[in-house]
């Protein structure tokens, strides 16, 4: 056995099992004479860390097979990956990642699916620097007040620009759309509907304010736009122009989770940033520069 002391509180962990399963910790006893110099608790040797109880509390569920990193929510989830990371676990450290893939898929109908709050998780995203959740990560955390989000980014001032390019990008997306949409509707439409004539006019103005409101309400456009794709009806607008409406509306929403690395100056596209990641840290790739 091993004990492993934070915060004064002491865990006692199968020695095989932890050499086994952490580098740091395989490497840590493979010194000569580190076992025998160690301190001693009850006959064995012991280690004191600098982590938090509550991390390792978290940690070791996982570690014993309690719980799955794959199903972890945010809360617990940050702390096992501090202790995963820290000390190469690296089989729970994947199962984190795992998680976090299930959180933030790098396609837009995964993407669509995922039914949980993201904010928490992006939250972990920042504070380890994981690159290729970064693009989704900064997505939603560029929703929020800009006041809040700088306490996250408190010791990350280069993210934090980042975020702040994005978020100018994604109100753009809105405009983007409005002019590449809805002018065409100010034009009119000799098409008919049910025996009267498309609205197309009134219909410019039906969703130039559904529009306004997602953006005053701080909607996240990639899901607003996809009521636009699903159904948005507008009563005597013809089917043409409500398809239309509903075509651009999806290739703008594929344009742009194509075009998300890029918003944030991260990489080009998705293939790039998987390229740069390589399972490193944010911290080691070079920042993009369009």
């Amino acid at each position: 056995m091993v004990v492993l002391i934070a915060e004064n509180v002491h865990f006692r962990i199968h020695h095989d099992l932890l050499i086994r399963d952490s580098t740091i910790f395989a490497d840590m006893f493979s010194l000569p004479g580190e076992e025998s110099s160690s301190e001693m608790v009850d006959g064995h040797p012991a280690v004191r860390l600098s982590d938090t109880a509550e991390d390792w509390t978290a940690f070791l569920k996982v570690f014993y097979g309690s719980k799955s990193a794959t199903s972890l929510q945010a809360e617990v989830l940050q702390k096992v990956l501090r202790v995963a990371s820290k000390y190469m676990f690296d089989t729970i450290r994947k199962g984190c990642m795992r998680r976090l893939e299930q959180i933030f898929p790098s396609t837009l109908t995964e993407w669509d699916n995922v039914n949980i709050p993201q904010f928490p998780y992006a939250q972990i995203v920042v504070e380890h620097e994981l690159l290729y959740f970064m693009p989704q990560a900064l997505y939603t955390l560029a929703l929020l007040a800009p006041g809040f989000t700088i306490l996250i980014f408190i010791d990350k001032p280069e993210l934090l620009v980042k975020l702040f390019v994005g978020r100018d990008a994604i109100v753009a997306i809105w405009t983007e759309f409005i002019s590449n949409n809805f002018t065409a509707l100010m034009d009119g439409c000799n098409e008919e509907t049910d025996g009267e004539a498309c609205v197309a006019f009134r219909g410019f103005w039906y969703y130039v304010t559904e529009v306004g409101r997602s953006m005053e309400g701080r909607h996240a456009p990639l899901q607003a736009l996809k009521r636009f794709v699903d159904d948005m009806p507008v009563e005597n607008l013809c089917a043409k122009c409500s398809a239309r409406v509903s075509r651009i509306a999806k290739d703008t929403r594929r344009l742009k989770w194509q075009a998300l690395p890029k918003m944030f100056n991260l990489a080009k596209n998705w293939q790039e940033l998987k390229q740069k990641d390589g399972g490193k840290s944010f911290k080691s790739i070079p920042f993009y520069n369009p």
